[in-house]
């Protein structure tokens, strides 16, 4: 019996320490009425997470619960991003449901990280708190350098930039804000955010009220930042407060391998080579949507 155990012991830590060199990345399409399709994912994104080290395989908010559950066991990590998307209906459905296979597949052991920005930061505080805890505000296109908390500097989002870096992030205005929505300081205080989050970083409006900009888990690898780093690098909309600075580029570029580093973890693959093919955002042609003054230079769209 003893050596039965031993051997169970042996292969449960193997389950544990399982891991990949090959990570993919699922990140959740938004709802538009495009003519070019029913949902959309801005290229930045992807290539946010490609520069990383990382492949993504779209997940289509359309697609059934069954279909998403599925996918998601192949996952090595899971991407919210932002929008100007109300936070309901399916999408918002879609989104509770990702969070909950995040927290289960972390429970069981498999260490499975969620990033959200912008939008996705409010749906993923929304979700923990178990309502709708924005407040109005006035942070759209303007950067800012971020207001750090004691806890940043040894946090899993931010102590792995050099010192240079966390300079770069902490005191330039290289971080870029466009939300109508924040989350007050008092209020994430005041509920249950505070029990599952850690506090990092935090902004003030141009009303001078105070938001929080970046979050993590203290049990569970999800961060969440209002801000958004996939900007820097790769969206150019003339108009914008948007920094492409060099120091700027490389920062944001770090906080991407942190991620894709923490969703190296695990050890979910796909059941078959064709099967990866398949999911693959390869699969899909990036439409030039700059030229019409949109948000995004590129933008993948789904049927």
């Amino acid at each position: 019996m003893l050596r039965l155990l031993f051997i169970l012991g042996i292969f449960g830590c193997l389950a544990c320490a399982s891991s990949t060199d090959r990570p993919i990345i699922g990140v959740l399409s938004l709802p538009t009425k495009s003519q070019y399709g029913r949902s959309y994912i801005a290229a930045s994104y992807v290539k946010f997470l490609e520069a990383a080290g990382a492949r993504v395989a779209p997940i289509k908010y359309t697609d059934s619960f069954e279909t998403i559950t599925n996918l998601f066991s192949s996952l090595n990590g899971v991407l919210f991003t932002g929008g100007g998307d109300e936070l309901n209906g399916t999408y918002f459905a879609v989104e509770q449901l990702l969070f909950k296979l995040v927290l289960d597949a972390n429970n069981r052991g498999e260490h499975v990280p969620l990033w959200g920005t912008c939008l996705g930061f409010e749906a993923i505080s929304m979700i923990v708190a178990g309502g709708d805890i924005r407040t109005f505000c006035d942070a759209e296109n303007i950067s800012m350098a971020l207001e750090m908390e004691p806890t940043a500097r040894n946090s899993r989002l931010f102590g792995g930039l050099t010192d240079t870096e966390y300079r770069t992030l902490s005191q330039k205005p290289v971080t870029l804000n466009n939300h109508q929505w924040c989350l007050k300081t008092d209020t994430f205080a005041s509920s249950s955010l505070a029990e599952f989050f850690t506090l990092l970083s935090t902004n003030a409006d141009r009303a001078g009220m105070r938001f929080v900009s970046s979050m993590e888990g203290k049990k569970y690898p999800i961060f969440a930042v209002q801000w958004h780093p996939e900007k820097n690098p790769y969206e150019w909309l003339e108009d914008s407060a948007i920094v492409h600075s060099d120091e700027s580029v490389g920062a944001v570029g770090s906080l991407a391998r942190t991620f894709v580093r923490e969703a190296r973890q695990n050890g979910h693959h796909f059941a078959t080579l064709d099967a990866e093919w398949q999911s693959l955002i390869w699969n899909y042609s990036p439409v030039y949507t700059g030229k019409t003054h949109s948000d995004f230079e590129q933008t993948y769209f789904f049927a």
